[in-house]
């Protein structure tokens, strides 16, 4: 984990120059969406345990970058190894979601409380090792900040706040890697392929 921070503020500083950053406290809204108690990290500092469908706030500074991310379902413990994490980039703007390609422990969701507009804003979810618009490992650079939309699986937003949601879905993933769908959320319904016939055009049934 101290090594990605490390990698991350290496190729933020020749942003930090630019002045044309943005400045403002950023509020997260961490949320379960799991089916069981999850222990949250930022930064490799737990938040403590958050019960299924609570949520808890954390609040940065405007120069705060880093990670949010549970290590349930993963082998490293509180340092991040084989998880999914919800990336920030405050002063630029930018958040994004790095996948680890050895083990997706859950879903994640990124939602600004901006609305979305002109590619700026957009929520960004992962509930599986197949999602795309997602890093497989740490960005290498950033672009300078333009006011224009990156390029995903970089995003951008000078929103106040982001709600970050576990298992948006409301389910932990499949270790085959398939995904249930639940409509509505609620986890008493799924939707399954008629006769099990797992191709496209096939009739969907709840």
């Amino acid at each position: 984990m101290a090594t990605l921070l490390q990698g991350i503020r290496r190729h933020l500083l020749p942003l930090l120059a630019l002045g044309a950053l943005v400045t403002a406290d950023k509020t997260f809204n961490i949320a379960n969406g799991c089916p069981n108690a999850i222990t949250i990290y930022v930064n490799g500092e737990s938040r403590g345990s958050v019960a299924p469908g609570a949520a808890i706030v954390n609040t940065v500074a405007d120069n705060w970058t880093g990670f949010i991310y549970s290590n349930v379902n993963a082998p490293g413990g509180n340092t991040g190894a084989g998880t999914t994490k919800a990336g920030f980039v405050n002063q630029a703007g930018y958040y994004f979601i790095i996948k680890d390609q050895s083990n997706f422990n859950t879903g994640v969701s990124i939602v600004p409380s901006a609305s979305a507009s002109n590619g700026l804003c957009p929520r960004v979810t992962c509930n599986s090792r197949f999602c795309a618009n997602t890093y497989t490992e740490q960005p290498a650079s950033f672009p300078e900040p333009s006011g224009n939309a990156p390029a995903p699986p970089l995003f951008s937003c000078s929103s106040g706040s982001f709600t970050v949601r576990f298992c948006p879905n409301g389910a932990f993933p499949r270790s085959d890697g398939t995904v249930s769908i639940h409509p509505r959320g609620n986890t008493g319904k799924c939707l399954d392929a008629r006769g099990g016939a797992a191709a496209n055009g096939t009739a969907v049934q709840m």
